[in-house]
């Protein structure tokens, strides 16, 4: 025995969907294209975004440009100014003579030592510190040596002109 059904079959999902019907004052304004007014207001803006991010882009990229060649007419001034010599010498391979001074007793006169924090020391009426450089000028030539204070201890002041030590120890006043 078989049932039979007394309702009608469900409907299928397809055939269920109505699209609703729109009132005539609400329904949207279609254009001849098939889009509506709010899409074409939208790809207006896409575009104009993309057409202002393009410009920019190329603005950025002329100016940039212009920029990089300053830099390179600059490098290659520079590069046209450079000098190959050092020495005007005869033989420009060959460095100077040095000039060799004589530091007699009389140029370098350490008067005072003070062994506080910082050490201190009076040398030819200038007061000197660790680590200062003082410039003593020779009578015999119009030179004048740079020597700096490497140490300051007990009774003598040890200095350098960056290739000899030298030692000056601390001397007794005078009477007049």
């Amino acid at each position: 025995m078989r049932l039979l059904p007394s309702e009608k079959p469900r409907p299928r999902l397809l055939e269920s969907i109505t699209a609703p019907a729109w009132p005539a004052a609400t329904a949207p304004a279609v254009a001849q294209n098939g889009s509506t007014v709010g899409k074409r207001l939208l790809r207006f803006f896409y575009r104009s975004v993309a057409a202002v991010l393009m410009l920019s882009g190329i603005v950025f990229w002329c100016t940039r440009r212009s920029a990089m060649r300053d830099d390179t007419v600059a490098i290659r001034k520079l590069i046209a100014v450079g000098t190959r010599m050092l020495s005007s010498a005869a033989h420009p391979a060959m460095p100077p003579t040095p000039i060799v001074v004589q530091l007699s007793t009389n140029l370098v006169q350490v008067t005072s030592i003070a062994l506080g924090h910082p050490r201190l020391a009076v040398i030819n009426g200038k007061q000197v510190a660790e680590g200062d450089t003082i410039t003593v000028h020779t009578p015999a030539r119009s030179v004048a040596i740079t020597l700096r204070v490497l140490e300051i201890s007990d009774r003598q002041v040890k200095l350098s002109d960056g290739t000899q030590l030298v030692t000056a120890h601390l001397s007794k006043p005078e009477k007049k």
